[in-house]
């Protein structure tokens, strides 16, 4: 098993269209890949620790993870850009 919170794992959210799996904790919000359940460290979300994470979704198409927090607050993350073309 791995642990990727220090103390509590508060919500958890999977995007198969991403590969992503988005784990919320007391410590901030952590970027898990499907494909071998590794932290992208890269992705990682600190928000501050009062304000705990009570819901979370990621978009149909996995480019954006939305969650709000027990104070009221509403976070729209664009986790990926989606390549233009002319």
């Amino acid at each position: 098993s791995i642990k990727y919170h220090a103390n509590s794992l508060d919500c958890l959210c999977c995007s198969k269209a991403a590969g992503k799996i988005a784990s919320a904790g007391d410590d901030g919000i952590r970027i898990i890949s499907i494909k071998d359940f590794k932290e992208i460290k890269s992705e990682r979300i600190q928000i501050r620790p009062e304000a705990r994470v009570t819901q979370m979704h990621w978009s149909e198409d996995g480019d954006i993870l939305s969650f709000c927090t027990e104070a009221g607050w509403v976070y729209c993350y664009l986790a990926k850009l989606s390549a233009l073309s002319a």
